[in-house]
């Protein structure tokens, strides 16, 4: 297959061969203007190939997306701890997961973090597997749980601040001679990823906005340390009015979809990714995932259910989730 240059319009649709492993994925990536699309054959390398083909990677591997270069596809480490945590100033409970640090790759001494900000009143336990599919990829995760007053029922809400409080916490923590992760983080390379609201909350912290009801006041100071994010379930559909545009000023957004998700609504996606103004972005779609393909349980209690059952297993679409986002970030946020 012949070579296309760097940040090429890209929109692809395939349908992966293997039984274990036959959702379709879809990923749109906008750079310069032209299109083409990969066919099975492109990707599979012969008709015996048992293998699933990664679609994210496989596309970031022929340099269409990747700044990079080739990546192995699989998670780079193999054991993840955690342990928890209390996030100043609001006594947020939080865990953190980290890879093993003596199973370091490639001479590397600090581990880039990734604040995850959680769905509408999901509790962070439900995210443990999704931490820690994306921590093997080389990421330090922090999953809170933040209460928020903001709206009219109290509960688990993300909001904006969420990103410089866990960012200061984050720099004092690889500083602490006792923290498990002493000078093992790089707290100047911070992603995130979001769920559902959280994942809009997040959305807007990438703007450098203040959106109620995830900020309160009349502006939001986005950190030079936030380097872009992946968001599962998540469009900025309001109850009314349009989708409107998000001007992302050159952060990588990456928006992953569940093909059979109730809540966000995979037409409200695709709206709010075509009117995320710069590149790089994806858009990516998981077959068969409803909107709880990223949490343990599907419908964990305390969260709005999703009355669309999955078709693919939670554990199936927790990895798809993780890794497609993971390989994202790793491309374009590092």
């Amino acid at each position: 297959m012949e070579s296309k240059p760097i940040l090429m319009c890209l929109v692809i649709q395939i349908i992966l061969l293997n039984p274990a492993y036959s959702h379709v994925l879809t990923a749109d990536t906008i750079g310069d203007g032209e299109t083409f699309q990969l066919t099975n054959q492109d990707l599979h390398q012969s008709s015996n190939n048992t293998e699933p083909i990664d679609l994210l990677s496989t596309v970031i591997n022929q340099s269409v997306l990747g700044k990079r270069e080739k990546e192995s596809d699989n998670q780079t480490y193999d054991k993840i701890y955690n342990y928890s945590v209390t996030i100043p100033p609001n006594d947020d409970p939080a865990d953190i997961y980290y890879p093993d640090q003596s199973d370091v790759k490639n001479g590397i001494d600090s581990f880039p973090f990734a604040l995850l900000l959680q769905g509408a009143n999901v509790d962070k336990s439900f995210y443990s597997e999704f931490a820690r599919v994306v921590a093997g990829f080389g990421f330090i995760v922090v999953v809170p749980n933040h209460k928020s007053n903001m709206i009219l029922t109290k509960g688990l809400y993300a909001e904006e601040s969420e990103v410089n409080e866990v960012l200061a916490f984050m720099e004092s923590e690889n500083v602490r001679a006792n923290s498990p992760l002493f000078q093992k983080i790089d707290a100047n390379t911070m992603v995130l990823l979001g769920h559902s609201y959280g994942g809009v909350a997040s959305l807007y912290a990438i703007q450098g906005s203040c959106q109620f009801p995830f900020c309160i006041g009349f502006s939001y100071i986005r950190p030079d340390a936030l380097k872009g994010g992946a968001f599962y379930g998540t469009n900025l559909k309001a109850p009314i009015g349009p989708i409107p545009s998000l001007d992302n000023q050159g952060l990588a957004v990456c928006l992953i979809q569940g093909s059979r998700d109730g809540l966000a609504t995979p037409a409200e996606t695709k709206e709010t990714y075509n009117n995320i103004k710069d590149e790089p972005k994806a858009y990516i779609t998981i077959q068969g995932a409803n909107h709880y393909g990223i949490t343990d349980v599907d419908n964990p209690p305390g969260a709005k259910p999703d009355e669309n059952e999955p078709l693919i297993s939670q554990q199936e679409s927790i990895e798809t989730i993780g890794r497609e986002a993971a390989l994202f970030l790793r491309r374009f946020c590092l």
